[in-house]
């Protein structure tokens, strides 16, 4: 299944570019296969759930409802040490998504 949007794109020559976003439907042991890696698939989900969290208060998405057992699974894989594709401060310290 391909999916494509069409967003105007102004460059200097005035022209108008086409973008093309499509993904492949598959599984997720499909995916962790293409992959290679399931850690990697992991830290990247829940980097993804962080990034839901914590964008809209910083203005760059709306706010989404998550469900209390996504957010206790993110709160056990972060303890886990599932966070090389964390948000963190200029101190190195992760974003907390929620207080």
């Amino acid at each position: 299944m391909r999916n494509e949007g069409r967003t105007p794109r102004h460059g200097s020559s005035g022209r108008t570019s086409k973008v093309v976003s499509a993904s492949s439907p598959m599984t997720l042991r499909e995916y962790v296969d293409s992959i290679g890696d399931a850690r990697l698939v992991i830290d990247m989900l829940v980097g993804a759930l962080q990034r839901l969290l914590v964008y809209p208060a910083q203005g760059f998405m709306i706010s989404q409802q998550v469900p209390d057992d996504v957010l206790d699974a993110y709160d056990r894989l972060s303890t886990a040490g599932y966070t090389s594709r964390l948000l963190r401060d200029s101190e190195g310290n992760t974003l907390r998504p929620y207080t």
